[in-house]
């Protein structure tokens, strides 16, 4: 889990974008709206970071598709430390 974190957020092309994401999660659920409108991205720009992030296990969605809001999942907490240096890095 610790080199996929590494891979998603600092070394790929969007990792900086999806560690915005991440922290803006971290600190409380949001929905893609929301977020778009926090991190002033386009809907569609977060829509595609956030399916690649739930993909690979580090965000989950919770309540329906409309209302649904995103946050960390349990395997991306208990890296929690990782989490924040790689998220610090890609800043």
């Amino acid at each position: 889990m610790e080199e996929r974190l590494r891979e998603l957020l600092v070394k790929s092309r969007g990792g900086a974008t999806r560690a915005q994401i991440v922290a803006a999660v971290e600190t409380r659920p949001r929905s893609t709206h929301r977020l778009a409108d926090d991190l002033d991205f386009d809907d569609k720009t977060i829509r595609h970071h956030l399916r690649i992030l739930i993909e690979n296990g580090v965000l989950q969605r919770s309540g329906n598709e409309y209302g649904a809001v995103y946050l960390l999942s349990d395997r991306v907490r208990y890296h929690r430390e990782l989490l924040d240096e790689l998220v610090s890095l890609s800043s």
